[in-house]
């Protein structure tokens, strides 16, 4: 018997559709429900603060579309989920952990916001890459002209990076994103995308169009 389930899942923005198109790609059809924070990205230069109330408000909502799971998609938010005990969630802080301990070497690095790596969460070698997160979503340029030549191997410890996968054709990629997959079974039903935004202008529309591998969705404004 296939059992749809409904799915939120919380990022400040691109980094969600990371994961939606790893769940895409993997045939993990289901009803999913995006929160994207866009009023307060990016979520690595916010004082905890402000990081747990953006928190509270999504999962509140989420749960309000009566969704059955909530994945933080964010590093960034699953290190402020942790701090604060918020167990009913799914996130890629645990599951990555496990896999850094067993693949990391001397010619990795670990990338991550700088909140995230000062948070010591993961204590790996490391480089604070949150100028990654506003290439990304088109708001500051980046120099990748020798950026990452010394290491083999790729930690990708905010979910934004795997969209720059292209650039990295030459390190062996571990994505925290990617590990969010085993968590929910495949499904031969139609998926159904909602995306829901705390902000909306046309670059942002146009970011998601083209980074997003399903474009049968519905966008929803909400005042949060």
């Amino acid at each position: 018997m296939v059992i749809i389930i409904k799915i939120g899942i919380i990022d400040s923005g691109l980094g969600a559709i990371s994961v939606l198109n790893h769940l895409i790609n993997k045939k993990i059809y289901h009803e999913y429900f995006l929160f994207l924070d866009y009023k307060f990205n990016p979520f690595g230069e916010k004082n905890e603060k402000e990081l747990y109330n953006r928190l509270q408000n999504a999962i509140n909502y989420l749960k309000k579309c009566q969704c059955q799971k909530i994945v933080i998609a964010c590093n960034t938010l699953s290190v402020v989920a942790t701090k604060y005990n918020i167990n009913d969630v799914i996130m890629p802080l645990h599951i990555f952990k496990n896999c850094l301990n067993k693949n990391f070497d001397k010619d990795s690095i670990l990338l991550a916001t700088d909140y995230t790596i000062n948070s010591n969460v993961y204590p790996f070698k490391s480089r604070k890459s949150s100028d990654l997160v506003r290439y990304i979503e088109g708001n500051k340029p980046f120099d990748f002209s020798n950026f990452l030549d010394s290491y083999q191997k790729l930690f990708l410890g905010c979910t934004h990076f795997y969209l720059l996968k292209n650039k990295f054709k030459n390190h062996n990629i571990f994505d925290s994103g990617e590990l969010i997959c085993q968590y929910f079974p495949k499904s031969c039903q139609q998926l159904t995308i909602n995306i829901l935004l705390t902000k909306l202008n046309v670059n942002i529309k146009n970011h998601l169009f083209y980074h997003i591998h399903c474009h049968k969705m519905s966008f929803k404004v909400i005042n949060i």
